[in-house]
This record gives C-alpha cells, structure tokens and sequence, in this order.
C-alpha cells in the first residue's frame, strides 16, 4: 500500500483574520489574568497585615482584662495610697532642695 501524500489546501481569505482576532483575544485574556493576579497578590499582604493587626488587638485586650480583673479595691486603695506617699516624698525633696538653693545664696 502506497502512503497517502498530503497536500496543501489554500486557507480560504477567512482564516488569517479570525486567527489574528483568536490571538488578540488570548493576548487581551493574558493581559486581564496577570492584572488579575497582580490584584489577588494585593489583597493577600492587606489580609496578611490585617490579620496582625488584629492579633496585636486581641492580644493587647487580653491584657488589659487580665490588668483589670487584677484591679480589686484593695489593690487599687494600695496604689492610690503609694501614689499618695510618692507624690508627698516628691514635694518634700522639692521644698529641701529650694531651701538648700536658698540658703546658699
């Protein structure tokens, strides 16, 4: 048996402009999926940077529950009382100071 011999067929006139708008439209798609891409790869570092924004806060409100479930009446009159006793050693090292100022004069 002899092989089939091929032979070329003319394109009809059709052909080339359709493949031309084909490979315009791929070129267009190509151009929208990188966009695309570009776009999701965006939206990913926000979620990222989002997401430990939100864990900074979460961890930042459980401090302050644990501070606050610390502040009993007692321990808040125990501070209150070393300010009180802080802020009066203060002024009393102020008034000795100025009287030293002044007797050196």
């Amino acid at each position: 048996m002899k092989p089939l011999e091929k032979s070329e067929v003319p394109a009809p006139s059709t052909v080339e402009p359709a493949l031309n708008a084909q490979k315009a439209v791929v070129k267009m798609l190509k151009l929208r999926l990188s966009t695309a891409e570009a776009d999701v790869q965006t939206k990913e570092a926000t979620v990222a940077s989002t997401e430990k924004v939100v864990a900074t806060a979460t961890q930042v409100v459980k401090d302050a529950e644990a501070t606050a479930s610390q502040a009993t009446p007692a321990k808040v009159a125990e501070v209150k009382d070393a300010q009180a006793k802080n802020l009066k050693h203060r002024l009393l090292t102020k008034k000795q100071l100025k009287l030293q100022t002044t007797n050196q004069i």
